[in-house]
């Protein structure tokens, strides 16, 4: 064990004291102020530190050594303490290096709620309202609002936990500590450092404190960021515990900085490099993808970690008309899918699942011509008019004015999908993948054809000509 005895080296330990002396009285130090002084020596139940003016503070040992007892300072080392209690007639400062703890009398306990003093204690359980605190061999309550700042969303983590508390009250029958008050101070002082020197672009360190749905609270040491889930990584994750976890240590980039709001921004993702800076594809290529999203226009592909492109749902079928993505994909489904357009400085890429099938209007409408009677298949009604599926992939329209049906008529209930019909293209638009059909040309080409082919007198002139008129009349002589 690393410890040092002053009978050791009576010199040494003379000549240290010497050197400290003069400085603050030690009847001027009040409990609660802080001071530097010097480590002396460690004794069996405490270590003395050289104050000055020839006085001398003591630490009980517990706060001078490691969990293994090996000792944290060295002999002429400066040590900052609070001052627990002012000197007695012998001129002893009681001091400490962090939070009361363990051996605290009545007397101790008194002194750290007048002067405001941190005690540590070990919250043993949770009760209604609050939590139970084991202080210096007591039991203090504390309440629920007082265990950390803002909500407690999980009070069960912090049992069986140590922390300093401050103690609010003390009487016969009420002893209460808080562990909020001292996040606050620690709060406050940290954001009076911080405000002269953080700002956006530093790159900082902390740990992970709590998770959100939204995204992950970052402790910058007594300061909390936040990790937007969206700035966790570059690929998209549901919650931000696929990512860290509460306890982990994180480097992260300031994003934002907004004292009003003691708001303070923060990407992990950004000190990772940009994903899309590495993304060569070009227009017409050919790329697996997985589906990691899906929304009712379309789903969200991811090509590599970071690049996700977008599969519309226009782009899923040239046949079929799909109502919703689900109907072709499910989260998770990975596809070859065809880069249809590509804008890296906006980030977007648009993808094409029919493509990879050959589009059938370049095959399917060579042939069609303006005046040609077709056969097709009712695939669904419009207000404008009825879409006839002329083959695969090839679709028309019938505009309500060339049905060749009565005003208002119900084309819905007329023609359901599925039902057979005779049309003639009027129009074949091969840039605006448009052909414009006619139901009632069919009737009108079918009348004109039948009149054609009756004798001349039989064509519908029910008069004859001038000369049958005079048939049948007999002129007088």
């Amino acid at each position: 064990m690393n410890e040092w005895n002053p009978g050791e080296d009576e010199e040494d330990f003379a000549a240290l004291f010497e050197e400290f002396a003069g400085g603050t009285p030690p009847a001027a130090l009040k409990p609660g102020q802080k001071v530097e002084g010097t480590f002396l020596s460690l004794g069996s139940e405490f270590g003395f530190i050289a104050l000055g003016g020839k006085s001398e503070g003591i630490i009980p040992r517990e706060e001078l050594v490691d969990e293994e007892g090996e000792a944290l300072f060295k002999p002429g080392q400066a040590v900052n303490a609070t001052v627990v209690r002012g000197a007695g007639r012998d001129g002893e400062v009681r001091l400490s290096v962090r939070a009361l703890k363990s051996a605290l009398d009545d007397e101790l306990l008194a002194e750290a709620f007048h002067n405001r003093l941190p005690v540590e204690g070990r919250v043993t359980a949770q009760n209604k309202g609050g939590f139970t605190v084991r202080v210096g061999g007591k039991d203090a309550f504390c309440p629920i609002s007082q265990i950390e700042l803002g909500f407690t969303a999980n009070p069960q983590v912090h049992v069986g936990q140590s922390y300093p508390f401050r103690v609010t009250e003390l009487s016969a029958d009420r002893f209460v500590v808080s562990r909020a008050h001292l996040l606050r101070e620690e709060k406050e002082t940290r954001m009076a450092e911080l405000r002269g020197t953080l700002k956006v672009g530093d790159v900082v360190e902390g740990r992970v404190d709590s998770l959100r749905d939204f995204g992950a609270f970052v402790d910058l040491g007594g300061v909390q960021g936040l990790v937007h889930i969206s700035q966790l990584c570059w690929n998209r994750v549901r919650h931000p515990s696929e990512v860290v976890e509460v306890g982990d240590t994180v480097r992260a980039k300031v994003t934002e900085v907004d004292w009003s709001k003691e708001r303070i921004g923060l990407s992990i993702r950004e000190l990772e490099g940009d994903p899309w800076s590495s993304a060569d594809w070009k227009v017409g290529d050919r790329v697996v993808a997985k589906a990691v999203r899906l929304a009712d226009y379309g789903v969200f592909m991811e090509l590599k970690p970071g690049v996700e492109g977008l599969l519309h749902i226009s782009e899923m079928s040239w046949t079929k008309r799909i109502r919703h993505p689900r109907e072709v994909m499910a989260e998770g489904d990975t596809a070859e899918v065809v880069v249809l357009r590509l804008d890296p400085l906006e980030k977007r890429i648009s993808l094409g699942l029919k493509q990879m099938d050959g589009d059938p209007w370049l095959s399917g409408t060579s042939d069609i011509r303006g005046g040609q009677v077709l056969d097709g298949v009712v695939e669904s009604v419009a207000a404008f008019g009825v879409f006839v599926n002329l083959r695969d992939g090839v679709t028309g329209l019938v505009p309500n004015k060339e049905m060749d049906t009565e005003p208002g008529a119900n084309h819905r209930r007329l023609f359901p999908a599925g039902t057979a019909m005779r049309v003639t293209v009027l129009d074949v638009d091969r840039e605006r993948r448009r052909i414009s059909l006619s139901r009632k040309a069919i009737r009108e080409n079918e009348e004109a054809a039948e009149r054609e082919t009756l004798p001349l007198g039989d064509q519908g002139d029910t008069m004859g000509t001038f000369g049958d008129l005079l048939k049948g009349f007999k002129l007088d002589p």
